[in-house]
């Protein structure tokens, strides 16, 4: 929302942030509960994120962390939901957000992106793969 009501942004080559690690957060936690609140809520973040894109005219940031959301929410399905993925698959594909951008993304989530452009299932079965589930 800030990025919306600023009047100018810029942006250096420099990657910093801090990252808390604390004990029972509710994206390190195993309770089934609190992970399935963490993937309801990056769903309706994808909404948050659409909304806020129709107020600027330079769509491409909102595009990117578009796609990085789609890219963590099919990660954990992988990870955590898979015998319920169609569900969050069905979710995603009512957003209409696909073709996902690869704007302002590491290689690696753009790797992720266009599989999951040329199949979100697909993309899905093969993380489930390679977490060994």
């Amino acid at each position: 929302r800030v990025l919306v009501e600023a009047k100018r942004v810029t942006s250096v080559d420099t990657m910093v942030y801090n990252y808390l690690v604390r004990q029972g957060s509710i994206t390190k936690s195993v309770d089934s509960k609190k992970r399935q609140k963490l993937l309801d809520d990056s769903l309706m973040l994808i909404d948050a994120k659409k909304e806020l894109m129709q107020e600027v005219p330079d769509k491409r940031w909102f595009e990117g962390m578009i796609a990085h959301s789609v890219v963590s929410i099919i990660n954990t399905i992988a990870r955590d939901y898979y015998p319920q993925r169609k569900k969050y698959l069905d979710a995603l594909k009512g957003k209409k957000i696909y073709p996902l951008s690869t704007y302002h993304l590491a290689p690696s989530a753009a790797k992720k992106v266009k599989l999951i452009n040329f199949s979100p299932a697909l993309a899905c079965w093969l993380l489930h793969l390679k977490n060994g589930r």
